[in-house]
């Protein structure tokens, strides 16, 4: 069962949660809880190997316009004008994916970097071929490369 960062009262299995947790960052920009829809932080915590969730501060909703006026039929300058909010708001919601992404890529390395050292220390042979790779390579036959 998956810890919820926000006061909801309802289970989650890890997997609904985490998948829960990436549609909201693909819609709209920011991880919300699928319950209350209230803005989770998603964290690597690279001692533990595991995420962590904290709750988010809100993001403002560039979206402008109400529901009456994307139903009223918009024309010309109203429509353009409207266009352009969305992609603008579809800019700011890449780049805060991206943001994420990059966060969350920082935090792992660490954990990554343990890995692959313990990887490598319990294959020796590895060690050989990262040093001399032409050697290795070279007694290769080319469909195997």
């Amino acid at each position: 069962t998956a810890w919820l960062p926000c006061s909801c009262k309802v289970s989650y299995c890890t997997s609904c949660w985490d998948r829960a947790l990436a549609v909201s960052m693909n819609s709209c920009g920011q991880a919300r809880c699928p319950t209350c829809r209230g803005p989770v932080r998603v964290d690597f915590d690279a001692d533990t190997g595991r995420l962590a969730f904290s709750r988010d501060a809100e993001l403002p909703d560039a979206s402008n316009e109400s529901s009456s006026d994307r139903e009223a039929g918009v024309f010309g300058a109203e429509q353009e004008e409207l266009a352009r909010r969305w992609r603008e708001e579809q800019r700011r919601r890449e780049l805060r994916r991206h943001q994420v992404v990059q966060r969350l890529l920082k935090q792992a390395m660490p954990a990554q970097v343990r890995k692959l050292q313990q990887y490598g220390a319990q294959r020796p042979w590895l060690q050989e071929l990262a040093s001399h790779p032409e050697r290795h390579l070279a007694g290769m036959p080319p469909e195997a490369l």
